[in-house]
């Protein structure tokens, strides 16, 4: 069911980063041949760590519905946006240094399929 604005941004937030993640990846494997113009890594981090947070946030009204589904978001929403937001910070940067990429393209995918599902939970 759908409930208002937080649903719509949802909306709009989970297919931009399904785009944003699944193109480059969809285009990675040959399955289309056009991609979008790479961006900058720290605009990827920077997006990476603000949609990881309001993920979590998202998360959290999510308990009603369904609670594996919450913990599932909040976990993933919590360490994506702390791994982008420390990558970005340059601390830690030699154990984050995996999120590049292929792996930030597949953390946009899955935050954006998990905010999507998240808007038509209640």
């Amino acid at each position: 069911m759908f409930e208002g604005i937080k649903s719509i941004i949802s909306v709009f937030i989970g297919i931009l980063l399904i785009v944003l993640g699944g193109v480059p990846l969809l285009n990675s494997v040959g399955l289309i041949s056009f991609s979008i113009p790479a961006l900058p890594q720290i605009i990827l981090l920077i997006i990476l760590t603000v949609a990881g947070y309001y993920l979590f946030i998202d998360g959290i009204f999510e308990f009603a519905i369904a609670p594996g589904l919450a913990w599932f978001s909040m976990g993933f929403g919590l360490l994506s946006g702390t791994g982008g937001l420390l990558k970005l910070l340059n601390i830690l940067s030699n154990v984050l240094g995996f999120i590049q990429g292929t792996v930030i393209n597949l953390l946009f995918l899955v935050i954006g399929i998990l905010l999507v599902i998240g808007a038509f939970m209640f």
